[in-house]
């Protein structure tokens, strides 16, 4: 968590890579603080991949999970990883919510991908999300980046 916040993603994920050589064990917790420093380093590829070895590692993601690993994916461009994780997320035993929803309403944004941004707001009521006033503004950025207004 401190590596994160010096955005020092790559000693996060070496201090990470060091709990399997030790009499530590990798936690649910320990996984997503690794996946939000990997957000935070634009690292969206390691983020996906800590996200893919928890299932085999028996740790269950949490929403926590896959909403950092949403928005790591949105701050590398990549809305439509964004996109594929939140659909995983409709599968798995967390559901999305808002924030779920709203990292991947930025991710659009980010990537220029402002239709999906929309259709994304527009039917979060049906996936039990509420939207909030974060959930408009990133569509609105879509709708403005995309010369949509």
């Amino acid at each position: 968590s401190a590596c994160e916040r010096a955005t020092e993603w790559q000693r996060a994920l070496a201090l990470f890579a060091t709990i399997g050589r030790t009499y530590l064990q990798a936690t649910t917790i320990s996984n997503n603080a690794a996946i939000s420093a990997c957000g935070k380093g634009s690292r969206w590829q390691g983020a996906l991949a800590l996200l893919t070895v928890m299932g085999g590692a028996n740790l269950e993601p949490n929403t926590i999970s896959y909403n950092g690993t949403i928005s790591a994916c949105g701050k590398g461009a990549e809305w439509q990883m964004a996109l594929a994780v939140l659909a995983a997320l409709g599968w798995a035993s967390p559901k999305a919510d808002t924030i779920s929803h709203n990292a991947a309403i930025s991710a659009c944004e980010k990537g220029n991908g402002w239709q999906m941004a929309l259709v994304l707001l527009v039917t979060m009521d049906a996936a039990a999300a509420r939207p909030d006033n974060i959930s408009y503004s990133a569509a609105i950025s879509a709708c403005e980046k995309g010369a949509q207004w």
